[in-house]
């Protein structure tokens, strides 16, 4: 009986999980699936843009954190 109870338990764990994969979205790109590999996401140089260098303190001294 309690293995049964702890199945049921950890499948309905599971399905909100995949639920919850399924329906996290930032700007409109499903971040937890497998969804977001169909959709066209390229990097800045391929829309010909220019990628913004920050200098801080550490980087303009040549040391790593």
């Amino acid at each position: 009986a309690d293995r049964g109870s702890i199945q049921i338990e950890t499948e309905q764990l599971t399905d909100e999980i995949n639920r919850i994969a399924d329906q996290a979205q930032y700007n409109q790109m499903h971040m937890l699936s497998n969804k977001s590999a169909s959709q066209n996401v390229r990097a800045a140089e391929e829309l010909g843009m220019q990628p913004a260098k920050i200098n801080t303190p550490a980087s303009l001294s040549g040391s790593q954190a």
